[in-house]
């Protein structure tokens, strides 16, 4: 077993608790990849000088600017 920089584990295929590791790592790359995608749900397009703030009524990004 080793670790990745990523944080997700190795192990060779068959060796005992080899199933629980690979369900570990995709749970890990499933909440890192969800949070990416929640940032892709923006309302309108940005420009330059704006920030993302958050619309709890559409429950989505927002840009507004400052």
């Amino acid at each position: 077993m080793s670790l990745l920089s990523s944080g997700l584990e190795t192990i060779d295929y068959g060796l005992p608790g080899w199933h629980l590791l690979f369900n570990r790592n995709f749970e890990l790359l499933n909440n890192k990849l969800l949070k990416l995608s929640a940032l892709l749900d923006v309302l309108g397009t940005p420009t330059n000088g704006q920030v993302l703030t958050w619309d709890a009524t559409a429950l989505k990004w927002k840009p507004r600017t400052y």
